[in-house]
């Protein structure tokens, strides 16, 4: 099913939020509703959180550190098989540092269509400047990697759709999208100066954060 628009999941938070008397600023209600990639469930579970946090704070405004401060407890909500999938298909089996991590975010971060579908190429722009590297890694090196997402070993935790020339991936389960991002923050793997890099310029308000 197609996925909602920003301005859909900016309406969800800011009226849960009117509904309960709190405000939030503009940058963190983006924010929230940037990461949850078009799911309803987490503009809600971000939400939530990041108003808790605020409300913790004596504060009726929540502010985008809320919002960081608050992916705790909102990720220890996906259920467990979420969290159990996402490590299947990272973690090394001999733990020796690999690229599985930084491109499956790059998977997440890569521009998709309404379906949540992206191609290869989409991948290497955001694994660029996710790994400082040059020169920078090809679709032909992090092939292997997402070809072995698409396997059994890795979990399936990647779709992959179309002929030989026209290939789409998408994830097998949509909640991991907004998963590997919000981890990424949470770890600090990924800065909030760094995710606005992939947010289109068009998207106004939140480059003030």
């Amino acid at each position: 099913m197609p996925r909602l628009s920003l301005e859909e999941l900016e309406a969800i938070i800011t009226s849960r939020y009117k509904q309960a008397g709190v405000k939030v600023d503009h940058e963190a209600v983006f924010l929230m509703t940037y990461l949850a990639r078009g799911l309803p469930y987490y503009a809600h579970l971000c939400g939530r959180y990041a108003g808790l946090v605020a409300v913790r704070n004596n504060r009726k405004r929540v502010r985008v550190q809320d919002v960081i401060d608050g992916f705790g407890e909102a990720l220890s909500e996906v259920d467990q098989s979420i969290t159990e999938a996402y490590l299947s298909a990272v973690v090394s089996q001999r733990g020796e540092e690999t690229l599985y991590e930084p491109v499956l975010l790059a998977c997440a971060l890569a521009d998709t269509d309404k379906l949540g579908q992206f191609q290869q190429a989409a991948v290497a722009k955001p694994l660029a400047r996710l790994v400082n590297r040059t020169p920078p890694y090809t679709a032909a090196t992090f092939a292997f990697h997402m070809n072995e997402f698409c396997d059994e070993k890795r979990g399936n935790i990647l779709d992959r759709d179309g002929p030989a020339r026209n290939i789409r991936y998408r994830f097998a389960d949509a909640l991991m999208q907004p998963y590997v991002i919000i981890t990424a923050l949470k770890e600090n793997r990924l800065s909030i100066e760094t995710l606005k890099k992939f947010i289109p310029r068009r998207q106004l308000g939140f480059d003030d954060v």
